[in-house]
């Protein structure tokens, strides 16, 4: 610890020093003292110096300016640290002449504060994430449904034809309002068009018969009867939720559900007559029906 300890104690009389006067060096202050503000000045009539200040780090005892040693302060043994004297006079520091740095790679703070390090400057700014809806994410296209019917491709006039419609949840990466992110798509509902002026939405992609345990024309709930025989296209269109994940900055749902359309699938529908027979197709493959 290094002590520097500097009283007031001259006054001026008939124009020289008391004789219980400080002495002071005439030279320059080194920048140290400078800094510190505890740089003496000798004026001719007196000396004005300042108080006492104390360096963390610094060996304690032993030098000092006379102030230290002319009042008669008992010296101090090896290791030990003097006590600065009491003035009986205010004192007044000088200000710093230049910022004071703490550590390494900080700015620049007002002396005798310390200065903030960088690894505790202010944390990053969070951005502004304004409400997402599905317009924004547009770029964003998620899988499209795969869509079969049974039986493959035909239908019966009259009879339920079933729609089986695969999709699962999955993720899509990209940017959005300048910043990396995910887009997790989940499956909530299925749109079919059936072609014949029938729409039908249903939260389900549906199953077989097989997968159900039912047999075939079975009615279920994507299933779907035609009441005139022609030429149909099917159409599937998932609709999906959506979630935002931007990392660091949190999850934001997307207004609004995402539509994706599967290709359309062609049906035929035919018509179905009954007819009594003595074979069946299999035996006789050219009989009535077959």
């Amino acid at each position: 610890m290094l002590r520097i300890a500097v009283v007031v104690v001259a006054l001026s009389v008939g124009g020289q020093l008391a004789p219980h006067a400080v002495a002071t060096r005439t030279g320059l202050c080194s920048p140290q003292e400078k800094i510190l503000g505890v740089c003496a000045q000798n004026t001719g009539s007196s000396v004005e110096v300042g108080g006492v200040v104390e360096l963390p780090g610094s060996p304690g005892g032993g030098a000092g300016s006379g102030a230290a040693r002319g009042g008669g302060a008992p010296p101090t043994a090896p290791g030990e640290q003097s006590a600065p004297r009491e003035s009986t006079q205010p004192i007044q520091l000088t200000p710093c002449e230049q910022n004071f740095f703490y550590n390494v790679e900080t700015r620049p703070a007002p002396c005798g504060e310390r200065a903030t390090p960088a690894e505790e400057a202010e944390d990053e700014e969070v951005p502004a994430i304004p409400p997402i809806s599905a317009a924004d994410i547009a770029s964003f296209l998620p899988v499209p449904p795969a869509v079969t019917t049974e039986p493959a491709g035909i239908a019966a006039v009259g009879m339920p034809m079933n729609t089986v419609t695969g999709s699962s949840a999955h993720t899509v990466e990209g940017q959005l309002f300048g910043l990396p992110v995910s887009v997790r798509f989940t499956p909530a509902g299925f749109r079919h068009d059936f072609g014949d002026g029938t729409v039908r939405t249903v939260d389900t992609g549906g199953a077989s018969w097989a997968t159900l345990g039912q047999p075939e024309f079975t009615p279920t709930p994507t299933s779907h009867t035609y009441r005139a025989r022609g030429e149909y296209t099917v159409t599937v269109t998932a609709l999906y939720t959506a979630v935002v994940d931007f990392g660091e900055w949190g999850t934001y749902p997307v207004l609004g559900e995402v539509a994706s359309t599967a290709p359309g699938q062609p049906v035929r529908v035919v018509e179905v007559h009954t007819a009594l027979v003595s074979r069946t197709c299999m035996e006789q493959p050219a009989g009535p029906g077959c």
